[in-house]
């Protein structure tokens, strides 16, 4: 069930919503897609995971809330491949797709991960931050109507992905000195 807490999700289920009456009136393909939480390079270092990351590449503990949200996260790669096969479908669709894993990952365990990646013997600083009054503290979503439609969500192997991405901000560190 979608219950927007703020104006801007309030516009985003409108702007759907009103996206998805249109193509059934005129009767053109449409996929709403819900792109559950992200991660991976390019991400704003003012965002968690580059956060810690860069603590953790500098040898610093990374201070954080005691991090236990549960998160429905997918790698920015995995994002690009699943719209070309929405892109490229050739049936016709008109609905809301959630593009996600289906799986809930503790936001700590994955800093831990992290950490082991970017910072082995550097420990995350867990609970020196307060969480914030907005935050979500569990999102998790059903794929399988984006899978009945386009296929099967193929996503990268979660370490892999959380590797991938940790190379990422090391070649830019390096490179920036």
């Amino acid at each position: 069930m979608v219950r927007p807490t703020s104006l801007y999700g309030i516009a985003k289920l409108a702007s759907g919503y009103s996206g998805l009456h249109y193509s059934r009136t005129a009767g053109f393909n449409y996929a709403w897609l819900r792109l559950f939480p992200t991660f991976g390079p390019r991400d704003s270092r003012d965002f968690v995971i580059p956060y810690a990351i860069g603590c953790f590449l500098k040898g610093e503990r990374p201070k954080l809330t005691p991090c236990r949200q549960l998160m429905d996260f997918i790698y920015v790669r995995d994002i690009s491949r699943h719209i070309e096969r929405v892109l490229t479908h050739p049936g016709k669709f008109q609905d809301i797709y959630n593009l996600c894993s289906g799986k809930a990952v503790r936001l700590s365990r994955m800093i831990t991960k992290l950490g082991r990646f970017a910072g082995p013997g550097v420990r995350p600083d867990f609970g020196a931050v307060a969480y914030r009054g907005d935050g979500f503290m569990k999102v998790l979503g059903d794929p399988g109507k984006f899978r009945r439609t386009f296929g099967a969500v193929r996503l990268t192997p979660f370490e892999e992905a959380l590797e991938e991405t940790v190379e990422w901000y090391r070649g830019r560190t390096n490179a920036a000195g």
